[in-house]
């Protein structure tokens, strides 16, 4: 809408939609960070198509599931975050923590910085679910932590010890 009706400001436009600012540009990112991981599948498909021209659509997600997991895109069945609940976390943190307003120069510039904050998120940031320590020193010293997250789906057998 902004691109069609230039002469009117943002304010204007929002106030007729009953929207505030923050929402206008909450949704324009959101907008510019859907057509960016959408360019990357796109990429990711072409290429795979160079190779496999014939592969069926399941086959081709399979395949390419491991490049999509490593660059934090979610291909959920459904489209349902619970069905990955702890990829969509992971997504969310490091797009909250370090993704938002940063605006790569180029597709190098956006798999050097995805591998940053990866290998942040994993060795140095502190996590409060295992004591406010790294990833990395927990799977290194195999150490034991607190529990500190609670699991809402119940077991088949726990229905019949709520009764």
């Amino acid at each position: 809408m902004r691109q069609e009706h230039s002469s009117y400001k943002t304010d204007a436009l929002c106030r007729l939609f009953g929207k505030s600012r923050q929402a206008y540009y909450e949704r324009s990112d959101y907008v510019s960070d859907r057509a960016v991981e959408e360019d990357v599948v796109l990429s990711f498909i072409r290429k795979a198509r160079k190779d496999f021209p014939r592969m069926a659509s399941r086959k081709l997600l399979v395949y390419l599931k491991p490049s999509f997991d490593a660059m934090g895109i979610s291909m959920t069945e459904n489209g349902d975050p619970r069905e990955n609940a702890i990829a969509e976390r992971i997504n969310g943190i490091l797009k909250t923590e370090w993704l938002y307003g940063y605006k790569p120069d180029s597709w190098k510039s956006m798999v050097a910085y995805s591998g940053k904050i990866i290998d942040l998120y994993n060795n140095r940031r502190p996590h409060q679910s295992i004591g406010y320590m790294a990833p990395k020193v927990i799977h290194q010293t195999g150490m034991k932590t607190e529990r500190k997250w609670k699991n809402y789906h119940l077991k088949k057998y726990d229905y019949f010890c709520e009764l």
